[in-house]
C-alpha cells in the first residue's frame, strides 16, 4: 500500500511543497549502515532463484551442445531427424530458467532500496513538511498505529485498541496477531505455497522428461535423480506445511521493527504469552528437524547425480546396446547408507531441539 504525508492547502503554496520535497529527497544521504540492513531477505531470496534460473539455462545449453555434438559425429537420417526430439523438453527447461532468471532479478531491482533507507526518507519527509507549515502533517500512518497502540483501519474495519501484556520485568510485551491477522497470514501463505508448489511441479516434470529419457536409453543410473528428486520434493512439501502453520502464525519468532525485523527472546514476551510462545518455537524446530531429515538423501542424490555426469559418455546414446556409468557402490548399500544418515539426522535434531526446549522453558521460568 502507498503510503503518504498531506499539508493543508491554505497553510503553504504547493509549488513550495514540492521544492522542498525534491530538495529533501536529492540532498538526503543514507550514509553507512550494517549489511544486514542494506540488503533485505527479500532481494536476497529473488537474486538467489535469478542465479538457479541462469544456472539452470547454462545446464540446458551445455546438454544440448553436448547433444548435438553427439548427433554430427554420426550420420543423419534423411528427412526429419527422430534425434531432435531430445532438444525439445531441454528447450523448454531453457526457456522456464530464463524466464524464472528474469522475473526475479528484475523483482530484485525493483526491491533495491534497503527498508531502513526508506523509513529514513519518510521521517525527513515529515519533518520538512512540519517545518514549513508549522504542524504536523496527516499521514497515512498514524503515530500509533506505527506504534501498535492501535489497529490499522484498512486491515481491521472494527478498529479498537490493542491488548499488550506485561513481561517478567515489568515492559509492555509485543502485539500478537488476532484471529483475523491470522486468517490472511495464512491466506498469503498458501498462496505462496501454492505458487511455489507450481513452480516446483512445472521443474519437476521438465527434469522427468529430460532425464528420463536419458534413463530410459540406458545411459544414466535413475538411483541418483530418484533421491535427489524425492529430497527436493519432500523438503518443498514441509516448507509449505511450516509456513502456514497456525501456532508459528499465532506466535511468531519475530516483529517488525524499526530497521529490520526484530527477534523475540524470551525476556521480550509477556508472562500470559510464555507458555504458548515457547511452544511455537518447539514446533518451529521440530519442522527444522523434519527438513534436516531429508538433506541426506539430497546430499547423496546430487553427489551420485554428479559422479553419473562426469562419466557420461554421450556417444553412448546412439549404440545399439548403451550402458549406464557404474555407480561406486551398488544400490543396496546406498540406500541403506542414505536411511542411516537421515535416521540419524533425526536423531540428532530431535536431541537439539528437545534441548533447545528445555533451555528456553528455563529462562520463562517455566520448568
Amino acid at each position: 500500500m502507498r503510503e503518504r504525508l498531506t499539508v493543508p492547502a491554505s497553510a503553504v503554496d504547493e509549488q513550495r511543497v514540492r521544492q522542498a520535497v525534491d530538495t529533501a529527497v536529492s540532498s538526503y544521504d543514507p550514509g553507512s549502515a550494517a549489511l544486514s540492513a542494506q540488503v533485505s531477505s527479500g532481494v536476497v531470496r529473488h537474486v538467489v532463484q535469478g542465479l538457479l534460473g541462469l544456472a539452470i539455462v547454462t545446464a540446458a545449453i551445455f546438454i544440448a551442445v553436448r547433444i548435438q555434438l553427439a548427433f554430427s559425429s554420426s550420420p543423419a537420417p534423411a528427412g526429419f531427424d527422430p534425434r531432435s526430439i531430445f532438444l525439445i523438453p531441454i528447450i523448454i527447461f531453457m526457456l522456464i530458467g530464463a524466464l524464472l532468471a528474469t522475473a526475479n532479478l528484475r523483482r530484485a531491482w525493483i526491491l533495491r532500496t534497503p527498508p531502513f533507507v526508506a523509513e529514513e526518507q519518510w521521517g525527513l519527509l515529515r519533518t520538512t513538511l512540519t517545518q514549513m507549515t508549522g504542524q504536523e502533517p496527516g499521514s497515512s500512518r498514524p503515530l500509533d498505529i506505527e506504534a501498535g497502540r492501535r489497529r490499522d483501519l484498512i486491515t481491521h474495519p472494527g478498529g479498537g485498541t490493542v491488548a499488550r501484556g506485561a513481561t517478567r520485568d515489568g515492559r509492555m510485551g509485543p502485539t500478537w496477531p488476532d484471529s483475523s491477522d491470522i486468517a490472511r497470514l495464512r491466506r498469503e501463505a498458501r498462496g505462496r505455497a501454492a505458487k511455489a508448489a507450481v513452480i516446483f511441479s512445472c521443474f519437476l516434470v521438465l527434469g522427468s522428461l529430460v532425464i528420463g529419457s536419458f534413463v530410459r536409453l540406458g545411459v544414466l543410473p535413475v538411483l541418483p535423480f530418484v533421491l535427489l528428486g524425492s529430497g527436493i520434493a519432500a523438503v518443498v512439501i514441509i516448507g509449505s506445511m511450516r509456513v502456514c502453520d497456525r501456532k508459528l502464525l499465532a506466535h511468531p519468532a519475530a516483529i517488525p521493527g524499526e530497521e529490520q525485523p526484530y527477534r523475540l527472546q524470551v525476556e521480550d514476551i509477556d508472562v500470559a504469552s510464555l507458555e504458548p510462545w515457547c511452544a511455537a518455537r518447539r514446533r518451529e524446530d521440530t519442522w527444522r528437524v523434519m527438513t534436516a531429515a531429508f538433506w541426506p538423501p539430497m546430499a547423496v542424490g546430487f553427489l551420485l547425480a554428479f559422479y553419473a555426469f562426469a562419466h557420461f559418455d554421450t556417444e553412448a546414446i546412439f549404440d545399439s546396446s548403451p550402458s549406464a556409468p557404474q555407480l561406486p557402490l551398488t544400490t543396496p548399500v546406498i540406500v541403506s547408507l542414505t536411511i542411516a544418515l537421515a535416521l540419524l539426522t533425526l536423531a540428532i535434531g530431535h536431541l537439539w531441539a528437545r534441548h533447545r526446549d528445555t533451555e528456553r522453558r528455563r529462562r520463562a521460568g517455566l520448568v
